[in-house]
């Protein structure tokens, strides 16, 4: 503890996870509750990882990843040619 450094000093924070989504509190911002039930990509890989026997639908692959990329790059690639049409390749 510090009384010179800045920050959050003396916080509390309650960040409640469970199987169905998040919920938070924050001593600072008393008037506002964070809600989340947007999880399941995180519970999909935590039970990939743990072999469980139905699992939830399988994270996005390398090859998803990649290809995510490909298209940001033709966007931003776009922009800086003042809209002009890019080409991405097929997908593999």
């Amino acid at each position: 503890m510090s009384r010179t450094g800045f920050g959050l000093p003396n916080g509390l924070f309650f960040d409640v996870l469970g199987v169905g989504g998040r919920a938070a509190f924050d001593q600072h911002r008393p008037a506002e509750y964070l809600f989340d039930d947007a999880q399941p990509q995180a519970r999909a890989f935590l039970d990939q990882v743990a072999g469980v026997a139905e699992p939830l639908p399988a994270c996005a692959t390398f090859a998803d990843a990649l290809r995510t990329m490909e298209i940001i790059q033709a966007v931003v690639a776009s922009s800086r040619e003042d809209g002009a049409a890019v080409l991405v390749p097929p997908a593999a």
